[in-house]
């Protein structure tokens, strides 16, 4: 049996897995974006997060990020989606009240598992609800999906 490796292993030691040519076979690929915020991150505003191509049939998606707000009755909530649905994937986060992960699979959007998407789409981030007294720190959204049914 054969093994393909795409351009993205080997540029990102193996961080990334990509679809190989053969047609009877589909891998999952991870994608990952990693963005710094300041403390004038508000409501509304939109982090850009990753890319997806046509296709792509979303099968877990991680939302990491530090404390954003250190208020000791913190406020901010985030959304995760795209241009058409900006909490297609979580409403309302609290992963920036102290720090943490959230996991699609375990406490996002029902309507976000399995969505498939007919053409290529960023999917980002949106602040909710601001921050009570905001933090400068980073957001990461890694995006699990498959090309190729």
């Amino acid at each position: 049996m054969a093994t393909y490796y795409s351009d993205k292993i080997v540029a990102s030691s193996n961080k990334e897995l990509t679809q190989v040519p053969a047609r009877s076979h589909i891998y999952p690929t991870w994608v990952v974006g990693t963005a710094s915020v300041d403390t004038s991150l508000d409501a509304a505003d939109i982090v850009k997060g990753v890319k997806v191509p046509a296709g792509a049939l979303i099968l877990d998606i991680i939302l990491k990020s530090t404390d954003i707000d250190t208020d000791g009755t913190p406020a901010v909530t985030l959304h995760v989606g795209d241009s058409d649905d900006a909490d297609r994937f979580f409403v309302s986060s609290d992963v920036g009240q102290a720090g943490g992960v959230a996991r699609l699979t375990a406490d996002g959007a029902v309507a976000g598992n399995l969505y498939e998407y007919s053409a290529e789409t960023e999917i980002n981030i949106t602040v909710a609800v601001a921050a009570a007294t905001a933090a400068a720190g980073t957001v990461q959204l890694a995006v699990l999906y498959v090309v190729g049914n």
